[in-house]
């Protein structure tokens, strides 16, 4: 089975700091208790910022491998570095995502800038595209693993209700996740028969520091309220990190 085997997980936040990072890791890290009790496990964590790399690789025993995903040059040397202390991976979980609070039209009447459109697909979908088409080019090449039925490696990614639920202000992030949603669907058949399972989870709004973030901004707030009942509250940010890991 792919349980010991490594593990390529992807971080990738905006550049954007706050207050809640010490949180984040500390609920980072409750969801990744699993690594304790399997010492043979090994975790590269690839993030555009080398401390919170750093950071969190220390607190699991993993590797930090700074990088940023929609750099192809920058995340090839970084899987090569990872490949080079562990062995090639078997399991990769997508996690980074950014979004922005904008109405396609703005209070003043002006467009919303194209720009915050593009940052936005750009790291939820083509970035999560770029790792995983190098990542599972790597799986495709290993052996089945012994005692399977041919399985090589699994892709988890992060999705969310918003590929499937309007929320106003929201339609980059809307359009990246059902872009990926659609993406992975497509992916999942095509490598099945090669051993590699390619899922998403789908989570509802969570705790976490960017959605806190955004959630600091008064229009953003506002937007919320405009959601449907369902997204109009926050989950818990450790439940959703535990998702990943008890997924099949």
């Amino acid at each position: 089975s792919l349980q010991d085997h490594i593990a390529t997980v992807r971080l990738n936040r905006p550049d954007k700091a706050n207050a809640m990072n010490a949180t984040m890791w500390q609920d980072f890290r409750r969801a990744f208790d699993w690594i304790d009790a399997q010492p043979e496990a090994r975790v590269a964590v690839l993030d555009r910022q080398a401390e919170a790399a750093q950071r969190v690789a220390a607190d699991i025993g993993g590797l930090a491998c700074p990088c940023d995903i929609t750099d192809t040059a920058a995340l090839t040397a970084a899987l090569a570095q990872a490949e080079a202390a562990h062995g090639p991976a078997r399991i990769l979980m997508n996690i980074a995502g950014i979004g922005t609070a904008r109405r396609i039209v703005q209070r003043d009447g002006s467009p919303a800038p194209l720009e915050d459109f593009e940052r936005v697909v750009r790291i939820n979908l083509i970035g999560t595209y770029n790792v995983t088409r190098l990542v599972v080019a790597r799986m495709t090449a290993l052996p089945p693993l012994p005692d399977t039925d041919g399985e090589r490696g699994v892709v988890v990614n992060t999705a969310s209700v918003a590929a499937f639920d309007g929320q106003v202000g929201q339609e980059a992030y809307a359009a990246s996740k059902a872009g990926l949603n659609g993406m992975v669907r497509s992916l999942a058949l095509e490598w099945a028969d090669q051993g590699v399972r390619i899922n998403a989870v789908g989570p509802g709004p969570i705790a976490t520091p960017m959605v806190a973030t955004t959630m600091a901004d008064p229009q953003a707030l506002a937007l919320m309220k405009s959601y449907p009942p369902n997204l109009q509250s926050l989950g818990l940010h450790p439940p959703h990190g535990r998702g990943w890991i008890v997924l099949r």
